[in-house]
């Protein structure tokens, strides 16, 4: 892999975890609305991007490159799991 300068690499990082982090925001914050459709569609974008993010940048010799890695297994919880409180269920006695 050709040296990229760390600024570039660093920039390149950020914005690609920014926005895979914003895709997921929306995607969760749309459900139910008439935009979830285009939501859904940024985030499988921004999930593609992030994932070849991390596997350009994983050999980046700061290890900075774990960024977009951490980034891609937020974006999947963030995207999977239900933060509603859960109904709770009767006891009985």
């Amino acid at each position: 892999m050709p040296q990229l300068d760390t600024d570039i690499t660093i920039l390149i990082l950020a914005i690609s975890c920014s926005l895979g982090l914003a895709a997921t925001v929306a995607m969760r914050k749309s459900e139910g609305s008439g935009a979830h459709t285009l939501c859904t569609w940024f985030f499988h974008c921004c999930l593609l991007t992030v994932g070849l993010t991390a596997v350009l940048f994983i050999q980046t010799p700061s290890g900075i490159g774990l960024l977009a890695a951490i980034t891609l297994g937020l974006m999947i919880i963030g995207t999977t799991w239900d933060f509603r409180p859960s109904p709770t269920t009767p006891t009985m006695s």
